[in-house]
């Protein structure tokens, strides 16, 4: 790290520096106002080429699953009054003039298919509004017994009807999706008195969750920094110790708001916690470099030098801490959600920034205070009540290390525990507090009509014609009746249903007749005198291709659950595999299909993503310290904290969902920086004490006298940024969304357990395990050879020069004190540290 620290230390002229960084700041700061909003789910969806290529094929013949549901409840309580009717028709009117609009369905909007003199028609379930009460009555009577009605249109006490907005799924009607969603609101607002009118539907959901994600954002941005400032302020009580970090965190985030609008990527429902989440993390990195510069002051430095050793010093392990956070960052974004990878890969910019910051206009702007200012700092060597505390902690954890370990495995039993309670569940709907209007919406559906979300199942012929012969109608009513039974679907549609109808309608309207008939003739003949009406293919083009050889079934279900929506979809997958009739294939497609397999694929892929997280780092930790034996160290602390919050989350109820999944992946990459910090500065020390020819008992006294050091010297800034980041993350739980609250908290909860792991369950561990010296070493001490009194090389350790490997990777860069070799083992640490002190004086 040679070459970085002289780089830093030759910023001799700061401002032309600054200025530049001034300067990119305000460039970036003025496209990060221009990053877009996007609350679709679309983002989530986790579809193969092959699944994306047949959905739009599927779409392109049958039309799309966008779509809204409108729900007008009467104070009367009866939807067949002419005043209602005129309201629905009035506004069914309205909706369908919308630019973006492609079908409008309501009470007055929808045709029946009917008997008459030329065969089969189709009519208007309601032409012109009758006033006569008797007439009213009878037609809400036909509409709640008919099959293509019930549910889909009015509730089977007549009190709610709906109407339907198909969306037109074009390019030309995305790029105008949001005016038409927001006109469609409109509308029904204006329509809202006397009649209770509501909004439900995936692209209405979307649209709220675009404006409240804009809204998080312009509160809880500010709030993580006056939170993050704040803390720091109790932390230091300083100003400049305040207002640094969160300028260079700031800048930090602004810059990877700034990418993200030149590549075009707007904030979604995961990404939107990004901001917070960087501020939280960066403000860590600055805090280093201030305690470090702060402990050089109180060494008697001046300022300049002070600045210089302190970046020296925190360069490496600064950086260290960047990457294994990044790492944790990178894999989140190897999943296969786009929004995950988006949040995955801006977060390891947005780290990398904030590195980059901390160890430049951090130091810069330190070196331009004046130097008055800076004699409070200096010589300062009165001990806080925090270093006694830390000294408490740390005799407590070298004296009952076996009662520490010993804890932390009966929390990881618990953990376990809990663990085996957890299931993996998202509901996107839930994303919203319970008191939502979009999702009270969803509910009102969910009561008293069929449910706001569709889902669909497509069967395919090898040949023409195949869906006109009886066995395949058949087995398309016979799967409505399974879906029927399945307390899950509300209703289901398919081509079975309108020739059931046209049978009934060719028989003088006999209810006996709603039924598949049961040769191919008279399945032919209907659907031919069908087609010779106008809408005929109107009608059946949502349901059946044009030669019949491929059906479309839809069903709406109140299900919000990805858990069982799922589990809905592979009961439908077994019945049509043992029921299906030879030469039939079934696919299910569509956005809600493909949204409830992303979310469990979500989990499933963060599972693997820590596994991935925990691999490299453990890696890279192996390569650092030249030890496999310290790496498996390291992340035992941080890996027992990721286990107690998911033990938590199992015995809390909390499901493992698509904004809880990544909580592992970012806690260990972030919890194992103030690892990676006390574990340098612990090598550190324990490098000039270490004799390796002594007994063990002397080896171990020199670790207990160096973990000494390193808990009051790094402990005090691992407390530090970790109470920066529990305020940083706790900020989230301000947010409107409930798995980004959530979030918050478990992380939030995670750098707490982290903390006991850093400061009790490391030191025992790394004091529990004997430093083994090297065989050279033992060689020597067994030769009688003083290796004490032997000049022991200055060398720093190189990656690409092969060496045979030291002891927890301890490269010694001087010759031990004589003061630590005479140190008897039996005294204390304190005693020792004592007599360290003094002969170094």
């Amino acid at each position: 790290m040679r070459p970085l620290s002289h780089l830093f230390a030759a910023l001799t002229r700061p401002w032309p520096a600054l200025l530049l960084l001034i300067g990119l700041t305000a460039a970036m700061a003025g496209l990060a106002m221009e990053v877009g909003f996007d609350g679709s789910t679309q983002r989530i969806l986790a579809q193969t080429q092959v699944q994306q290529a047949y959905q739009h094929r599927m779409e392109r013949l049958f039309g799309g699953d966008h779509t809204c549901f409108i729900a007008l409840h009467p104070p009367t309580g009866d939807c067949f009054t002419v005043g209602v009717l005129e309201k629905i028709a009035s506004l069914s009117a309205a909706l369908e003039a919308l630019p973006g609009v492609a079908k409008v369905v309501s009470l007055t909007q929808v045709g029946t298919i009917r008997g008459g003199v030329d065969g089969l028609e189709v009519r208007p379930l309601i032409g012109e509004i009758p006033h006569d009460p008797a007439a009213l009555a009878r037609l809400g009577e036909a509409a709640t017994t008919h099959r293509l009605l019930r549910r889909n249109l009015i509730s089977d006490d007549r009190t709610y009807t709906a109407i339907v907005v198909e969306l037109d799924p074009s390019p030309a009607g995305l790029e105008i999706r949001d005016a038409t969603l927001t006109a469609i609101d409109h509308l029904a607002a204006e329509a809202r008195s006397p009649e209770e009118v509501v909004v439900a539907g995936a692209p209405m959901v979307g649209q709220v969750f675009r404006h409240t994600m804009a809204g998080d954002l312009g509160r809880l941005v500010p709030l993580t920094l006056a939170m993050s400032g704040l803390c720091l302020w109790l932390l230091f009580r300083r100003p400049r110790a305040v207002i640094l970090p969160t300028v260079a965190v700031g800048a930090a985030m602004v810059w990877t708001l700034g990418l993200m609008h030149l590549l075009h990527t707007p904030l979604s429902l995961i990404t939107t916690a990004l901001p917070p989440v960087l501020i939280a993390v960066g403000v860590a990195y600055g805090v280093h470099v201030l305690a470090a510069t702060w402990g050089e002051l109180r060494a008697g430095h001046d300022r300049d030098r002070a600045v210089r050793r302190a970046v020296a010093r925190v360069t490496w392990p600064v950086v260290l801490s960047a990457t294994t956070t990044a790492i944790g960052f990178a894999s989140i974004a190897a999943s296969p959600i786009r929004t995950l990878q988006e949040f995955g890969a801006f977060s390891v910019v947005g780290t990398f920034f904030s590195m980059v910051l901390a160890l430049t206009l951090v130091p810069i702007c330190l070196t331009l205070l004046p130097a008055e200012r800076w004699e409070e700092w200096r010589g300062q060597r009165r001990p806080w009540p925090i270093d006694r505390w830390l000294k408490r902690l740390g005799s407590f954890s070298r004296r009952e290390r076996l009662a520490v370990v010993g804890m932390a495995l009966l929390m990881l039993l618990l953990a376990a525990g809990g663990i085996a309670r957890l299931v993996a569940d998202t509901d996107y709907l839930a994303y919203l507090p319970e008191q939502a209007p979009i999702r009270q919406a969803a509910e009102l559906f969910n009561r008293h009509l069929a449910g706001a979300t569709t889902f669909t199942v497509v069967f395919e012929g090898h040949d023409p014609g195949r869906f006109r012969q009886p066995d395949a109608l058949r087995f398309l009513a016979e799967m409505q009746r399974h879906l029927a039974a399945d307390p899950g679907v509300d209703t289901s549609t398919s081509l079975a249903d309108f020739v059931a109808v046209m049978n009934r309608a060719l028989h003088d309207d006999d209810p006996a007749y709603e039924q598949v008939p049961e040769g191919a003739d008279e399945i032919g003949q209907l659907l031919l005198l069908f087609s010779l009406g106008d809408e005929a293919e109107a009608v059946l083009r949502p349901y059946v291709n044009y030669d019949a050889s491929i059906a479309r079934l839809t069903y709406r279900s109140h299900l919000t659950s990805s858990r069982a929506q799922v589990a809905l979809a592979d009961s439908i997958e077994a019945y049509c595999t043992h029921h299906a009739p030879a030469g039939i294939r079934t696919h299910q497609t569509g956005s809600a299909y493909y949204l409830a397999e992303s979310s469990m694929g979500i989990v499933r892929s963060q599972a693997r993503s820590l596994g991935l997280t925990a691999a490299v780092i453990a890696v890279l930790m192996a390569i650092v310290f030249r030890s496999v034996r310290v790496a498996l160290l390291i992340l035992v602390p941080n890996l027992l904290p990721i286990a107690m919050v998911f033990g938590l989350m199992g015995w809390w109820g909390i499901p493992l969902s698509t904004g809880t999944a990544i909580i592992a992946a970012i806690s260990l990459g972030i919890a194992v920086d103030d690892t990676i910090h006390l574990a340098l500065r612990y090598r550190e020390e324990l490098t000039p004490r270490l004799n390796p020819g002594a007994p063990v008992r002397a080896r171990r006294a020199a670790q207990e006298a160096a973990m000494a050091t390193t808990l009051i010297e790094t402990g005090r800034p691992v407390i530090y940024t970790t109470a920066t980041l529990v305020v940083g993350f706790s900020v989230l739980a301000c947010s409107s969304f409930v798995p980004v609250r959530m979030l918050g908290i478990l992380t939030a909860t995670t750098m707490l357990f982290c903390l006991f792991g850093d400061l009790l369950l490391l030191p025992a561990l790394l004091t529990l395990v004997p430093v083994a010296p090297s065989r050279t070493r033992r060689a020597q001490a067994k030769a009688g050879t003083d290796a004490t009194a032997t000049a022991a090389p200055t060398w720093r350790w190189n990656p690409l020069r092969r060496r045979r490997p030291t002891p927890f990777g301890l490269a010694p860069r001087h010759r031990p004190s004589a003061a630590v070799a005479e140190i008897p083992a039996a005294r204390g640490v304190d005693e020792q540290l004592a007599t360290v002190a003094t002969s170094e004086e």
